[in-house]
């Protein structure tokens, strides 16, 4: 909520600036991006019949602020991140690791709980790409596309909940 976006023609030679607000039926971000998509499948659906198209979409969603929509927010109220083998390692278990992994200190009880708080609006946040993604695979179907489609779906570095001693990062 509350960005601008800069739109330009084909060309270029057109460009205009938009300013939102925090409306979800006319703001919210991701929902912005998945229907601009959506409208660009429709688009070079008619009007380039048999040649092939690209298209890019890349949500923010995964990084902060983690703002999920209305209707996904609190669903995994509760839930925690994942407590793998190596959440909150014992000193003994980062002696053979970087220096600069042997320097942290043990996550404390209320790292520990913002960690969980993260983790649960993160994974709120990203119920609507899930819900994108599927609406992206339909239009490309109704209009034919979608046996003569690649998608590819990535990711930017992993995240750390904890890991390592790592209360919240990915640069490691």
């Amino acid at each position: 909520y509350n960005y601008t976006t800069i739109h330009s023609d084909d060309a270029g030679s057109t460009i205009s600036v938009e300013r939102h607000s925090d409306n979800y039926n006319t703001d919210y971000f991701q929902d912005l991006v998945a229907n601009h998509t959506l409208s660009m499948i429709e688009q070079f659906s008619t009007e380039t019949l048999e040649n092939p198209f690209l298209i890019v979409t890349s949500w923010p969603t995964p990084h902060a602020p983690f703002t999920p929509a209305p209707q996904h927010k609190g669903k995994f109220q509760g839930y925690k991140a994942h407590r793998t083998p190596n959440f909150n390692t014992t000193k003994q278990q980062n002696q053979n690791k970087h220096w600069m992994m042997r320097r942290l200190a043990p996550i404390d009880h209320h790292s520990e709980r913002w960690i969980d708080e993260h983790y649960q609006m993160r994974s709120e946040a990203l119920m609507s790409i899930d819900r994108h993604i599927e609406l992206i695979v339909q239009a490309l179907e109704k209009n034919g596309k979608l046996n003569n489609t690649v998608i590819m779906y990535t990711s930017d570095n992993g995240w750390q909940f904890g890991q390592h001693r790592i209360s919240v990062d990915k640069r490691q």
